[in-house]
C-alpha cells in the first residue's frame, strides 16, 4: 500500500512515490488538506510518521522537528484554517500531545503540553467551528475534558472542568 493520484482515467492512474520498498508498503492514513499540502502518515521504514506533499508537487516529505526528531505515530489530523493540527509523540521526551504544522519542518512543533510527563493527554475527537478546534484531552489535574485551540498556544485553552474530579470524557 503506497501513496497513488488519479486524475479519473487508467492512465492518469500512478503512484506518488513507492515511500517504503518492497510489499510491506508504507501505509499511507488519515489523508487530510490543510494549506495547500496533503499531509499524512505513513511508516517508510522506520515507524508511522508525518508527511506532506505540496500542491502541484510529486516528492511527498517526511516532516522532521529540531535536531531531527521525527513526529511518531502521528493521528488526528485535522486542518484548522490552513494550520494542520494532530497528535503526535516525541520520542520518550513526553507522551501523547497536541502539535501543529504548516507543512515545513520549522513550522511543525509541540502547540501545547497539557498534561506533564510521559503519559500525554491523548487529544482526540477534534471539531472545527469557525476559528476554533475543540477537541477531548487528559490534562494533569482533570480526567478527559473538553478542551480548546485557535492554533496557539495561548489559545490552547481548558474549555471547562465538567467532572471534577473524574472524566466527563
Amino acid at each position: 500500500m503506497e501513496l497513488w493520484v488519479t486524475d479519473g482515467t487508467a492512465a492518469g492512474t500512478r503512484m506518488v512515490k513507492d515511500l517504503r520498498v518492497g510489499q510491506a508498503g508504507s501505509s499511507p492514513a488519515e489523508l487530510t488538506v490543510s494549506g495547500g499540502r496533503l499531509f499524512f502518515s505513513a511508516d517508510a521504514g522506520g515507524g508511522r510518521t508525518l508527511w506532506a506533499l505540496d500542491a502541484g508537487t510529486t516528492e511527498p516529505r517526511a516532516i522532521r522537528g529540531a535536531k531531527n526528531i521525527e513526529f511518531q505515530n502521528p493521528s488526528e489530523l485535522t486542518d484548522l484554517n490552513g494550520i494542520l493540527l494532530f497528535r503526535s509523540t516525541n520520542g520518550f521526551i513526553r507522551g501523547s500531545e497536541l502539535y501543529r504544522s504548516n507543512g515545513t519542518s520549522a513550522g511543525t512543533f509541540l502547540l501545547k503540553s497539557i498534561s506533564t510527563g510521559v503519559t500525554g493527554s491523548s487529544p482526540r475527537e477534534f471539531v472545527v467551528i469557525g476559528n476554533v478546534a475543540y477537541f477531548v484531552a487528559t490534562g494533569t489535574t482533570t480526567g478527559a475534558e473538553l478542551y480548546r485551540t485557535d492554533g496557539t498556544a495561548a489559545g490552547t485553552l481548558l474549555v471547562k472542568d465538567i467532572w471534577v474530579g473524574g472524566s466527563s470524557s
